[in-house]
């Protein structure tokens, strides 16, 4: 093949990949997003009325497919209650009801990438009896995205989330199927 027929068909495959107004999956499987998270938890306040409490997470997000500032909000049932053999892994018997997560990560290329979570059973915030430590393994839909992920749309997990009592300090892992 003449070098120039094959510049041609290589920049029109690329010109059609770039053009492209939905993110797909990589063809290489595996998770499209799959990062590490470290940051902070702040609950921001408990609301007596409704008995719900509400926590701001701030953080930076590592890994594929690159890094991220990310900023989530929680809200959960303020009471904890005792369900050993429930949602919460073994040494975590005391959970709280998820009733709204929502997160937005801002990647350093400027491109944006969102998800939420509604109130779902299973869904749930676990301490352990201790009261030392929060752990929390969550799923929803992705709601949305600009730059690179314009038109993004599928689900989401985050696993691993600890968060230390007596520190603001999180870690989690978020891994991202696109549709």
């Amino acid at each position: 093949m003449k070098p120039g027929i094959l510049f041609i068909a290589m920049a029109a495959l690329a010109l059609g990949v770039l053009a492209s107004d939905r993110v797909e999956a990589n063809w290489w499987g595996g998770p499209d997003v799959n990062q590490r998270i470290f940051g902070h938890s702040i609950n921001i306040g408990d609301d007596a009325a409704t008995g719900n409490s509400t926590i701001i997470q701030t953080g930076l997000a590592k890994g594929k497919p690159g890094r991220a500032q990310i900023t989530a909000s929680l809200v959960r049932t303020t009471e904890f209650v005792f369900n050993p053999g429930g949602d919460c892994p073994e040494g975590f018997p005391l959970e709280s009801q998820l009733i709204s997560f929502a997160w937005g990560e801002t990647y350093n290329d400027g491109s944006l990438l969102a998800g939420n979570a509604a109130a779902v059973p299973g869904q749930v915030v676990c301490l352990d009896l201790e009261q030392t430590a929060l752990v929390a393994e969550l799923s929803g839909r992705i709601t949305g995205g600009a730059g690179r992920f314009r038109g993004a749309s599928g689900d989401w997990h985050i696993v691993d989330a600890v968060v230390p009592i007596d520190t603001s300090i999180t870690t989690a892992k978020l891994m991202v199927d696109f549709d």
